[in-house]
């Protein structure tokens, strides 16, 4: 989007969104939370707010809108990266750090890359810009519904198991681990 007689501050917002999303995954780090538990939950949540700034970005014609969507979508984005590699990095042994995560990246790459050349192709599907950005919102959506599912399910689960009295359930839950 570039209106008429308007300076881009592009670099400058993703500057800042890159500095937000730093702080996000510093002060996420000093939460206490059991993620074995909630994890599922908080990514769901997270990625629906991703969700709805992209689909915010695709109605408005707003530049500071779009500013602003592309700087929560950033932050969060940034934050929830660092959330699921430590939860993975603190389940792994230290010499399988860098097949698992060269391999993550390498996967996550590949995934993006061809969501990418599906959606932005002019020669097949012929979808405008906004149409773009409504497909980004949808997988955003559709990634968080996956996420909040399977994160009551697991709530669920873990505060009312198969079986047993109230007291063995109260013993059942994890121990809590902050990032």
């Amino acid at each position: 989007m570039q209106p008429n007689n308007f300076t881009a501050y592009n670099g400058g917002v993703d500057a800042i969104s890159t500095l937000t999303g730093a702080a996000a995954s510093v002060a996420v780090g000093h939460m206490s939370l059991e993620w074995s538990v909630w994890g599922e939950l908080v990514l769901g949540g997270f990625t629906f707010l991703i969700a709805g700034a992209i689909f915010l970005m695709d109605l408005t014609d707003n530049i500071w809108i779009n500013y602003t969507c592309f700087s929560l979508f950033k932050t969060i984005y940034l934050q929830l990266a660092t959330i699921c590699t430590f939860q993975i990095a603190k389940m792994l042994n230290r010499r399988r750090y860098a097949l698992v995560f060269g391999i993550n990246s390498f996967v996550g790459t590949v995934l993006q890359s061809v969501l990418t050349a599906i959606v932005i192709n002019t020669q097949s599907l012929q979808l405008t810009i906004t149409s773009q950005f409504l497909i980004y919102a949808s997988y955003f959506a559709a990634i968080s519904l996956l996420f909040t599912v399977r994160g009551v399910y697991t709530v669920l689960h873990m505060k009312c198991p198969a079986g047993g009295n109230h007291a063995e359930r109260d013993t059942s839950l994890p121990q809590g681990s902050s990032l």
